[in-house]
């Protein structure tokens, strides 16, 4: 595990020993692994796809692309951090859960004094939560209490089964428990969203019509995917 981590290993001691399973999904979708990977590798998609479920959760006036303000390659892996928005206009009922809870997505508190040092690697002082992909398909999205797991696991090379498992801070009584009811709907619509355009990728890229795409850099880490993946074939 040492080795595969590499110097990932150590940087999340206590982290998730403090939080609890909260609710476990399986979806099963007619797309490529590969593709579900992907829609967690690169952070400009949440401008446009999130803008209902979750309107300005990132960014805010002093980042109104909501552009990643870290970013890492890790041997096989990579992470990267997404910008929390000070300038979040909370809405009624999420008022009524931050009275009884904690701030989770889409608000943050911006406190990461009690993370371990692979949480907000870089300090970001408006950081939201990072992302962490673990190769080949293993995502992490991890934030101040809470974080969430997901498993791509290939049926063949259309089909693919997630499984998604949401952990959230050990609630002390009833009313923190519907404060985390509240986020876990949120979050929820959010992941939904997410893999929503995946069947229609799948479709798009069957076709044939472009035989190329040409990544930015804010996909990065979707680069790093493939070319660890392909040297890893070459090997073998």
């Amino acid at each position: 595990m040492r080795e595969w981590l590499g110097p990932l290993y150590d940087q999340y001691g206590g982290y998730f020993q403090s939080h609890e399973l909260q609710v476990t999904n399986r979806i099963m979708l007619e797309s490529n692994w590969h593709l579900g990977v992907n829609s967690f590798t690169e952070g400009y998609n949440t401008l446009y796809l999130h803008r209902n479920a979750a309107r300005d959760y990132q960014g805010g006036k002093t980042n109104p692309e909501w552009h990643r303000p870290y970013l890492e390659l890790v041997g096989r892996h990579h992470r990267f951090s997404a910008p929390g928005n000070p300038d979040h206009q909370i809405l009624p009922v999420e008022a009524i859960a931050i009275q009884y809870g904690r701030k989770q997505l889409p608000a943050f508190d911006f406190d990461s004094s009690m993370l371990p040092p692979g949480v907000n690697p870089s300090r970001f002082d408006k950081w939201g939560f990072d992302n962490v992909s673990l190769f080949p398909n293993f995502v992490m999205l991890n934030g101040n209490h809470w974080h969430a797991e997901m498993w791509f696991w290939p049926l063949d090379e259309r089909r693919t089964m997630i499984v998604n498992r949401a952990y959230t801070y050990k609630p002390k009584n009833l009313g923190e428990r519907l404060s985390q009811a509240y986020f876990r709907s949120r979050g929820r619509d959010v992941l939904r969203e997410d893999l929503n355009t995946l069947e229609a990728q799948q479709a798009m890229l069957s076709s044939g019509a472009l035989p190329e795409i040409v990544l930015s850099r804010q996909e990065t880490c979707l680069k790093h995917h493939y070319r660890v993946m392909e040297a890893m074939l070459r090997q073998n």
